[in-house]
């Protein structure tokens, strides 16, 4: 899991990987991060999540594959609000090199964000990055 309570953007370290075979390839992309939301002795809590690219041995760069998730409890008593969430998108890389892909996630308000929970022994915790090629 990868957890933060910092309100700039934080790599998470779960990565997808695809090596496109055309130049005009879009790649599409859809991620399923599994969050976790949580804050103590207050009613709200937010944060983002954003995919990012990497060609080769470049920088990383935006997506457009972000989104935010939060919950607000009106009794001020504090909350975890937790699931599994999907962001779609299409991406053009523009490249035949490999293409990291990796979650970023960032805390708005409340006391952290965390990717990857566990609630009991029997169910996963486990956030995906699937990728494909649709050929230009």
């Amino acid at each position: 899991s990868a957890e933060t309570p910092s309100t700039a953007w934080v790599a998470t370290g779960i990565k997808g990987y695809i090596t496109p075979t055309r130049n005009d390839s879009k790649i599409f992309i859809l991620a399923t991060p599994n969050v976790m939301m949580y804050e103590n002795n207050s009613n709200q809590s937010h944060g983002s999540i954003k995919v990012t690219r990497k060609i080769g041995s470049g920088s990383v760069q935006d997506t457009n594959v972000v989104s935010q998730v939060g919950n607000y409890d009106y009794g001020g008593n504090g909350m975890i609000m937790y699931g599994n969430y999907c962001l779609t998108g299409f991406d053009s890389p523009n490249t035949t090199e490999q293409i990291e892909y990796e979650f970023y996630v960032k805390r708005l308000s409340g006391e952290g964000i965390r990717l990857g929970y566990q609630l009991s022994a029997d169910q996963g915790s486990n956030s995906y990055i699937t990728m494909m090629e649709i050929a230009g």
